[in-house]
C-alpha cells in the first residue's frame, strides 16, 4: 500500500498547486479529480481531513467494513500503524462495490490521527515530512526550510536507516529532489554552508538516493573552497550514479566547474543531458552546458553543444528501441 500513498500524495500536490509537473500530467491529473469527485470519491482527491468521524466509518461500512471507535482503539495498539491497521481490514472488502486500498489507508491514518494522537508511526512521520518538504520547496527565503527538514529527517529515523526507508517512502517524490532544489542558488552564507555541510554529512548513511547527496555536498564544498572534500564526494557520487544518473552528472559538472576542472565539466554537462529522463533534468542540464561555455569564453558554442547532446540522447533512445524490438521478435520465433 506504501507505494501506491506515495503516488496519491504525488497526485493530490500537484491538484493543490504544491509541485509542478509537465502540462499534460497535470491537466490528467486534474480531470481525474474531476472524476473522483463527480463519482462520489472527493477522499481520493482530498483524503479525509475534512470529513468527521461519523462519515468516514459509513464509507468504511459500504465497502465491507463495520468497526467503531471503541473497536479500532481496542486493536490500534498492536499495530505498527495505520497501514497495517488497514491490511487488517482487507479480508472484509475482497470484491465489494467501490472498494480500493487507497481507501482503507487513508480512512485508517484519519482515524489513527484522531483517536491515537499519542500512539507515533511510520505515516505521522511522513506527514510532517511532507509538509516540511514542500514548505522547503515553496520557500523564498533561500535553504534554511529545507535544512530543517533534513535535521527533521535525521530526528524522526533516529539513525536507522529501515525507518529512513520507510519514511521515505512515504513522500510522493524521494527526498532528494527537494533537498537538491534548494542547492541551485549560487551562492548561499557562510553559516548556512557549513551548516548544510554538517547536516548532510550526518544524513549521508540514511539518504535514499545517496549519490545525488554527495555529489550536491561536492558541490557546496567546491562553492566555498573546500576543495579535498569536494573532490572525495565527487569521486564517490559518480561511483554510484544509479538510476538518476543526470541529477548527479549536473551537480558533479557545476562542482567542477567551481574547482576549475572546465574539460571535465563539460564532458559532465552533455553526458547529463544525454541521459535525462525528464525536462527538468534537461534544461539543468542545458544550463550547465551554458554556464561552461561562458567560462571557457565561448558562450556563443553552447547552443551547438546543446544541439549535439539531444541528437545523442535520440539516437541513444532510438537504438534501445530497435534492440527491444530484435529482442521481441526472438521471443516471438521460441514461442512459434
Amino acid at each position: 500500500m506504501g507505494f501506491m500513498i506515495a503516488e496519491w500524495r504525488f497526485k493530490r500536490a500537484i491538484y493543490r498547486g504544491k509541485l509542478t509537473a509537465h502540462p499534460e500530467l497535470e491537466h490528467e491529473i486534474r480531470e481525474e479529480a474531476s472524476q473522483h469527485r463527480a463519482g462520489g470519491r472527493g477522499w481520493y482527491v482530498e483524503g479525509f481531513d475534512g470529513v468527521g468521524d461519523d462519515e468516514i466509518l459509513k464509507q468504511l461500512q459500504d465497502v465491507g467494513v463495520a468497526t467503531s471507535k471503541e473497536e479500532f482503539q481496542e486493536m490500534a495498539p498492536d499495530m505498527p500503524g495505520p497501514t497495517e491497521v488497514a491490511m487488517g481490514w482487507l479480508s472484509s472488502v475482497q470484491g465489494a462495490e467501490g472498494y480500493t486500498p487507497v481507501l482503507l489507508e487513508l480512512a485508517a491514518r484519519a482515524l489513527w490521527k484522531r483517536w491515537m494522537t499519542d500512539v507515533p508511526s511510520i505515516e505521522d512521520a511522513g506527514d510532517l515530512m511532507e509538509d516540511l518538504m514542500l514548505k522547503a520547496r515553496q520557500s523564498e527565503t533561500g535553504p534554511d526550510d529545507a535544512l530543517i527538514a533534513m535535521e527533521k529527517f535525521i530526528e524522526l529515523s533516529e539513525g536507522d536507516s529501515m525507518v529512513a526507508d520507510a519514511i521515505s517512502e512515504e513522500l510522493p517524490i524521494r527526498i532528494w529532489p527537494w533537498i537538491l532544489d534548494q542547492y541551485r542558488a549560487e551562492s548561499l552564507g557562510e553559516r548556512s554552508i557549513e551548516d548544510w555541510m554538517k547536516a548532510g554529512e550526518e544524513i549521508l548513511p540514511l539518504f535514499p538516493s545517496g549519490a545525488i547527496l554527495l555529489a550536491t555536498m561536492g558541490r557546496m564544498g567546491a562553492a566555498c573552497g573546500a576543495d579535498e572534500v569536494a573532490r572525495k564526494h565527487l569521486e564517490t557520487s559518480l561511483e554510484s550514479g544509479g538510476a538518476h544518473a543526470s541529477f548527479v552528472l549536473t551537480e558533479v559538472a557545476l562542482a567542477y566547474a567551481s574547482l576549475g576542472e572546465d574539460a571535465l565539466a563539460f564532458a559532465m554537462g552533455e553526458r547529463a543531458l544525454v541521459c535525462a529522463e525528464d525536462s527538468q533534468d534537461e534544461k539543468d542540464a542545458a544550463v550547465t552546458i551554458e554556464k561552461v561555455c561562458e567560462r571557457l569564453g565561448c558562450p556563443e558554442s553552447a547552443e551547438s553543444h546543446i544541439h549535439q547532446a539531444k541528437k545523442n540522447r535520440m539516437e541513444q533512445t532510438m537504438a534501445k528501441r530497435r534492440d527491444r524490438r530484435r529482442k521481441d521478435k526472438k521471443g516471438k520465433g521460441r514461442r512459434r
